[in-house]
């Protein structure tokens, strides 16, 4: 049986995956520059990358959930299209090297290193790339959740912060 889920259920999970990834990304930027300092031996240097690395795997295979839910739920006409995201998925190669990285992350490969998860970084300026299509697919997000039912005034207040945060990062 198929269950039929309401638009406001489907914005609302949009939003939780997007967070979702917004919180790997804050971890990658929290803890990645303040590991450099201090590290004084080969054994802290690669536990400080094994670290950042896997924190930026987990960000890009979620947010590439994220892309998968914008355009599923643009395509079914419950979320409006954002002119900003749909130039940045444009690009196929980026969003078809971001669908490669999530799968390799989360679906076994013999190889560690397998070209799946490098296929995302042969194209240039992927790191802004990334940045970028968070912050905007963010900010749809964010207004999806703001949008909906009636939000106490405390819950509408963290996500005016998000939003903040949001645009203030790229």
């Amino acid at each position: 049986m198929v269950t039929e889920y309401s638009t406001r259920t489907k914005l609302n999970a949009f939003f939780e995956y997007w967070f979702m990834a917004n919180e790997m990304k804050r971890l990658w930027f929290e803890d990645f520059p303040a590991g450099v300092e201090g590290i004084d031996s080969l054994e802290d240097a690669t536990a400080v990358a094994r670290r950042a690395t896997l924190q930026m795997r987990l960000w890009y295979s979620c947010l590439f959930v994220v892309v998968e839910g914008y355009q599923e739920l643009t395509d079914s006409g419950d979320l409006t299209r954002s002119d900003d995201v749909d130039e940045l998925l444009e690009d196929s190669e980026g969003v078809d090297g971001l669908r490669l990285l999530r799968n390799s992350t989360f679906h076994f490969q013999p190889s560690w290193g397998h070209q799946k998860f490098f296929a995302f970084f042969h194209g240039q300026g992927r790191a802004q790339w990334i940045r970028t299509l968070h912050k905007r697919l963010g900010a749809v997000a964010i207004q999806a959740e703001m949008g909906s039912k009636e939000h106490e005034t405390a819950r509408l207040e963290e996500l005016n912060v998000l939003l903040a945060d949001n645009e203030e990062s790229a």
